[in-house]
C-alpha cells in the first residue's frame, strides 16, 4: 500500500481542516434557507469525511485483494512443487525396487552357478576316489 494511500484519522481529517477557513464564518445566518453557515460547513464536512472513509475502504479492500491474490498464487507454486517432489519419490521408489529385483536376480543367478560349480566338482571328487 501506498504512503498516499494510507487512511488513518489526521488523512480522514484532511478535508475538515481544509475547510477550516470557512469556519470563521460559521456564525453567519445564510439568508436563502434559514441555516448558518455553521451547519452548511458541518454538513459538507461529515459528507468529505464519508467521501473520504468510502476511499479509504476501497483501498482497504484493494489491498486485501492483492493479498489474497498473493496467496493464491504462492499456494499455487507450492502444490506445483509439493507435485514435483511426490513425481520425483516416486520415481526414486521406482528405481529402487528395480535395483532390489536386478539384484535378487543376480543373486539367483550367482547360487545357480554355484550349486552347479558344486555339483560338477562333488561327481570330479567321486569320480577321483572310484578310482583309487
Amino acid at each position: 500500500m501506498h504512503a498516499a494511500s494510507r487512511c488513518t484519522i489526521l488523512d480522514m481529517m484532511e478535508p475538515v481542516i481544509d475547510g477550516g477557513a470557512r469556519v470563521a464564518e460559521a456564525g453567519r445566518v445564510d439568508a436563502r434557507d434559514g441555516t448558518t453557515a455553521e451547519v452548511r460547513h458541518l454538513r459538507e464536512m461529515i459528507e468529505a469525511l464519508r467521501t473520504r472513509l468510502e476511499e479509504c475502504e476501497g483501498d482497504a479492500a484493494a489491498s486485501v485483494q492483492a493479498a489474497v491474490q498473493r496467496s493464491t498464487e504462492e499456494i499455487a507454486q507450492l502444490e506445483a512443487a509439493v507435485q514435483a517432489l511426490r513425481a520425483r519419490l516416486e520415481e526414486e521408489d521406482a528405481r529402487r525396487v528395480d535395483q532390489l529385483a536386478e539384484a535378487e536376480q543376480r543373486f539367483r543367478d550367482e547360487r545357480e552357478q554355484l550349486t552347479e560349480t558344486i555339483v560338477a566338482l562333488r561327481v570330479r571328487l567321486e569320480a577321483v576316489d572310484d578310482r583309487r
